[in-house]
């Protein structure tokens, strides 16, 4: 009988979904590339607001923030299977402390003071 190795299998799965959000925000995304970008950094105070959109603080080095972007934190829009993908990613590497990478769309459609992201990798 095979033995059960949990902490493996989870981080598979963790980079299954993490390459399919990519993928299906990818397709989705009306720019090719982002323009907002935080280094690897762990993530903390995640709120999910009644309208559908994820707030999250990530605690990497933010470099190209858009001027609409007035405070330090990230939003997913989660009404969109793409968004709903990228917040169930986004949980997992938090309930596995593993730290993220995120790519923003360099503007705030979701949410008037926050960029959106546009992709994230989790680091290794």
């Amino acid at each position: 009988m095979a033995k059960f190795k949990p902490h493996r299998q989870a981080s598979h799965l963790l980079r299954i979904i993490a390459w399919s959000s990519m993928a299906l925000y990818a397709v989705g995304s009306p720019t090719a590339l982002a323009t907002g970008f935080a280094s690897a950094g762990s993530i903390s105070n995640i709120i999910s607001e009644q309208g559908g959109v994820l707030f999250f603080i990530q605690h990497g080095t933010r470099t190209d923030r858009p001027a609409c972007a007035t405070l330090d934190r990230w939003v997913i829009n989660v009404n969109t299977p793409s968004g709903q993908t990228m917040a169930a990613a986004l949980m997992m590497a938090y309930s596995m402390h593993k730290q993220v990478e995120i790519h923003g769309t360099g503007s705030c459609p979701d949410w008037g003071d926050t960029e959106t992201v546009d992709y994230f990798q989790i680091a290794n």
